[in-house]
């Protein structure tokens, strides 16, 4: 490029060299970030009051402060997470950078089936010590409770840390990542995808459809699932609030929003991630004010979905509340407009009202938008995102505390492996 553009033949060496300091100027040196990271992250407290934010650090044996954990949640994200449904996200992803690291985040899903980034947080890898970390520092704010669900990929230490952090939230499995493994081990596409509709059926019947054709094609792999625990990779047999989350493509989008980031120090990346969320806060807000229906967008069009099929269903009352209800092609449903249920556990389970629901409504002259879920309307929707997170100021018109200036935080001892860093994600 140098000599095409300029006509001056250089060496790699020099190339090489010449890009890092570039990188230097524009993002910051790596070492100057980790010693920076507690001024910044005081600079963020100052204007976003609530935020959370911890640095864990180590001592080696020559006396060096060595930098090993980092957590952080903006205050907005804090107050938001009231109004969420209890189902939360987690995952890591590979830092990029000159120094080794893992990124993870815990992330739900708003009323308009969006991602809602609750915390954050840097560990040297994905062990027992680290998810721990993060996992107490993550229920100052979400507490553990009987209804809270998480849903991660099958990593041994994220089973671990839940089980001492969060014994009494369930804990299941992501389908995408399953049936990836699956695909993998027992080398059919096939497969895969009729385990995917398996896990993703609402009632047992359909369920027991799909599995059928799964142990006659393969029973090894029947074998597989089984024993990992239906409920803990089906909806049809799982007890608790899963709602839509079958997998998690929350985290996975997340993460590529966050691409680039993971190539930055330290600073830079957290920074990233403060202005994207910044921008994401402003539009959703700037759209849920701006909303006029009831629902949000993406709940209107379910709901408008599920009203286009209940034309073809036939309605039959049993008491004042419940019904049976008949579709067109010669199923029955028994549907309770009271207890908000239907026997095809679609209501159940968005707790959004099914066409047969709808249907039953109709005829009982019931207010659709009563047997909708409370978040899932515009109003909580815009309460999610009523925090602004505000823009960091300058260092040097701000006091910073002694106590953030004191130690000098090292960059952790393991560095990355020569070579060019993978661009491409292993998918399974």
């Amino acid at each position: 490029m140098v000599l095409a553009e300029q006509k001056v033949t250089i060496s790699y060496m020099k190339a090489w060299n010449t890009k890092e300091l570039a990188m230097n100027a524009a993002r910051g040196n790596e070492e100057e970030g980790y010693r920076f990271l507690a001024t910044y992250l005081h600079l963020v407290e100052s204007t976003n009051p609530g935020t959370i934010h911890d640095i864990k650090t180590s001592v080696d044996k020559k006396g060096n402060t060595k930098f090993k954990y980092l957590f952080f949640a903006f205050g907005a994200s804090i107050s938001g997470f009231q109004y969420l449904t209890k189902v939360i996200v987690i995952d890591g992803t590979t830092m990029k950078g000159k120094y080794k690291g893992c990124l993870v985040a815990a992330s739900g899903q708003d009323g308009n089936m969006q991602i809602f980034p609750l915390a954050f947080g840097v560990v040297e890898v994905e062990n027992d010590s680290g998810w721990v970390w993060f996992f107490k520092h993550l229920q100052k704010f979400f507490p553990d409770e009987e209804d809270l669900v998480f849903v991660s990929d099958r990593h041994a230490s994220i089973y671990s840390a839940l089980g001492k952090v969060y014994p009494l939230a369930h804990h299941v499995a992501s389908s995408a990542h399953l049936f990836r493994n699956v695909k993998h081990k027992f080398h059919c596409g096939g497969l895969a995808k009729m385990g995917s509709k398996a896990a993703r059926a609402y009632t047992i019947g359909d369920f027991e459809y799909w599995w059928k054709e799964r142990e006659d094609r393969k029973s090894a792999c029947a074998a597989y699932l089984r024993d990992i625990g239906l409920l803990h990779w089906t909806l049809s047999h799982f007890s608790g609030n899963r709602y839509n989350v079958m997998s998690s493509n929350i985290s996975e989008s997340l993460k590529a929003a966050m691409v680039r980031a993971v190539d930055y120090p330290i600073v830079s990346m957290v920074e990233f991630i403060r202005a994207m969320l910044m921008q994401w806060f402003h539009c959703r807000r700037t759209k849920a004010c701006q909303t006029k229906t009831k629902c949000t967008p993406e709940i209107e069009d379910m709901l408008i979905d599920h009203l286009e099929e209940s034309v073809d269903c036939a309605v039959f009352s049993a008491s004042e509340w419940i019904y049976q209800v008949n579709d067109g092609i010669g199923c029955t449903f028994t549907v309770d407009l009271e207890n908000k249920t239907c026997t095809c556990r679609v209501f159940d389970i968005l707790k959004i009202p099914c066409c047969h629901a709808l249907a039953a409504s109709q005829v009982q002259g019931v207010d659709k938008y009563s047997l909708v879920n409370a978040s899932y309307f515009v109003g909580p929707w815009l309460s999610k995102y009523k925090g602004i997170i505000m823009p960091v100021p300058n260092e040097k018109d701000t006091d910073i505390l002694e106590t953030c200036t004191e130690v000098d935080v090292n960059p952790p001892n393991t560095k990355r492996a020569g070579g060019r860093p993978r661009k491409r994600r292993i998918p399974s």
